[in-house]
């Protein structure tokens, strides 16, 4: 199997998200602070963080205004060329990372149309089932993946995070093993250890 960039930082991000999710599942008695906690005068005042909390910093307005206005121009290039499959991913991204996830889904689907080989895009339809509590959608989706890339570890790594959403530990636990002893030494390999030790 051939390494494909295009393909790996889309999926490294699913396992990420996925890890973060099991995670947060299986840690929640423990306490963190939360981002909208940590003031200014929580960062120290030496070289290293110089500037931070400055405030000539843009604003959250700023910010935001600017990330609509990239939100915009995608949905005017994606409307103006709707075979253009590279901008609908981008803004079919940026409308999951704006909380509009279901209004992505529309666009994930006709690239799919165009070639329902993408797992990158099928990776992202998974993640959107799974955090919508749609398990049965998010397996449905992952086993697309794997009926074309049956070796594909992202893949059984995810199915095994939906068997312990489900409850199923046991059939979780059975395919994270197969993951470890199929591709040692990977990424995908360690976060399978490190997800059945929290189980």
């Amino acid at each position: 199997m051939k390494f494909s960039a295009k393909l790996f930082y889309p999926a490294f991000l699913v396992i990420l998200v996925v890890g973060i999710v099991l995670v947060t599942q299986f840690e929640k008695d423990k306490a963190s602070t939360p981002l909208n906690e940590l003031t200014e005068k929580q960062i120290p005042n030496d070289d290293v963080h110089k500037g931070m909390g400055n405030p000539n910093s843009p604003s959250g307005a700023n910010v935001n205004e600017s990330f609509k206005q990239q939100l915009e121009s995608l949905k005017n290039k994606v409307e103006s060329n709707p075979n253009d499959t590279l901008s609908m991913r981008e803004y079919a991204d940026l409308l999951t990372e704006s909380h509009k996830a279901k209004d992505a889904i529309q666009y994930y689907e006709k690239i799919l149309k165009v070639n329902p080989k993408r797992s990158d895009v099928l990776f992202n339809l998974s993640i959107i089932a799974f955090n919508g509590g749609e398990l049965k959608k998010a397996e449905d989706y992952t086993r697309q993946i794997l009926s074309f890339e049956k070796n594909n570890d992202q893949a059984l790594y995810n199915l095994g995070a939906i068997e312990a959403a489900k409850g199923d530990k046991n059939k979780a636990k059975q395919l994270w093993e197969d993951i470890i002893t199929k591709f040692p030494g990977t990424p995908t390999a360690e976060l399978a250890k490190s997800s059945i030790e929290r189980l």
